[in-house]
Parts: C-alpha cells; sequence; structure tokens
C-alpha cells in the first residue's frame, strides 16, 4: 500500500552525462547510450615526435569513434629543490574514409599535467565535429554532415619533443579506439537511464 516516489536532481560532475525518461510505447532511444561499442588497441602506442601511429577499422563500417590517449606515469617535471612543475604535450588527432588520400584534421590541443600517476584523455569524433559545427567554425557543418556510417581511419602524432631530461615524465601513448555503432534501442515501455563517465 505504499506509493513509491523519486526525487532526480542534476549536479555537475566533470565527465559524466546522465539522461532519464519515464517508458512510453512510442519512445525514441536515448541519445549515445544504445550504442554497440568494441574497444581495440593500435599497433603501435608509444608516440614520438612527428612520427605517427595510425588506426584502421579495417573495413568495418561505424557510426563514431573514440580516440583514448594515456600518459601511463602521468606528466610532470620534478625540481631539484622537490617541487614539481607542469608538462605540456601537443597533439593531433587526424581522420579520413578509409582508402582515402588525404587526411582530415579532427583537432590540435595540449595535454597538461602535472602528477606522477596515470593520466587518460578520450576524444569523441562526432562530439568535436559537433562542437565545431555549433562553434560555427568554417567548413565543420560540411565536415559534421559527411561523417556516415563508414569504414575509417584515424591517426595520433606528437607535435612536441620528447624530453631526454630524467626529471620529467612525459610519454603519451595512443591507448585505443572504441568503434560505436548506433544501432538505436528503444525498449518500448522501459523506462530508461543512461550514464556515462569519462576519467
Amino acid at each position: 500500500g505504499k506509493k513509491v516516489t523519486a526525487k532526480y536532481r542534476t549536479t555537475s560532475f566533470r565527465g559524466l552525462r546522465i539522461a532519464w525518461r519515464p517508458g512510453t510505447l512510442d519512445q525514441q532511444p536515448i541519445e549515445g547510450f544504445t550504442d554497440l561499442e568494441q574497444s581495440r588497441n593500435p599497433r603501435e602506442s608509444v608516440l614520438t615526435r612527428n612520427d605517427a601511429v595510425t588506426y584502421s577499422t579495417d573495413g568495418r563500417e561505424v557510426d563514431d569513434l573514440r580516440i583514448g590517449i594515456t600518459a601511463p606515469r602521468g606528466l610532470i617535471a620534478y625540481e631539484d629543490d622537490g617541487g614539481t612543475d607542469p608538462v605540456r604535450v601537443q597533439v593531433r588527432i587526424e581522420y579520413r574514409d578509409l582508402g582515402a588520400s588525404s587526411w582530415t584534421v579532427l583537432r590540435t590541443f595540449t595535454l597538461v599535467g602535472e602528477r606522477s600517476s596515470t593520466m587518460r584523455w578520450e576524444v569523441t569524433l562526432r562530439e568535436v565535429l559537433e562542437a565545431r559545427a555549433v562553434a560555427g567554425e568554417a567548413g565543420a557543418a560540411d565536415l559534421l554532415a559527411d561523417f556516415d556510417r563508414g569504414a575509417y581511419e584515424v591517426r595520433v602524432t606528437r607535435l612536441s619533443a620528447n624530453s631526454t631530461n630524467a626529471l620529467v615524465s612525459d610519454e603519451i601513448q595512443f591507448a585505443y579506439v572504441t568503434e560505436v555503432l548506433r544501432e538505436g534501442f528503444s525498449y518500448p515501455g522501459t523506462a530508461l537511464l543512461g550514464l556515462r563517465g569519462i576519467g
């Protein structure tokens, strides 16, 4: 005889996406939360300056790609007096249709860290294109429109030099690519809650 109720509130947590709704018979899929995902590792991983590491879906067609980069021992510079300084590493990510002759720059950015434990970054191809299109960047809307289900290649290039100082930890790796298929499962009549967190 008890009534079950629930109150929902939203809180800002970095890297956490939440979506929920009651179930209806004609509901649409929750965007991004009914995807089929398969993570795979590139054949090489350690990134050295201007030596690109490439990943191919090998003919598998996908709707999106998530690129993972790690600093396995963190990014940090130790000072002689026991203090530490941040380390910066510049990286470029590019993509192209499998078999295409030219690459498209997705994003060039700087990784910054001041800690000795493992650090991780994830870049989602479609999200970057969407953000560039919303910002009004010239040509970004066309790139987004052209990014359909297909077979792709991705390459990651370290642009800044690797430090030779034993007191500096700055190794970064092209760790994985998650291939995403948006199959769009809707589960009619079922209440849905989706949570996705990126550390």
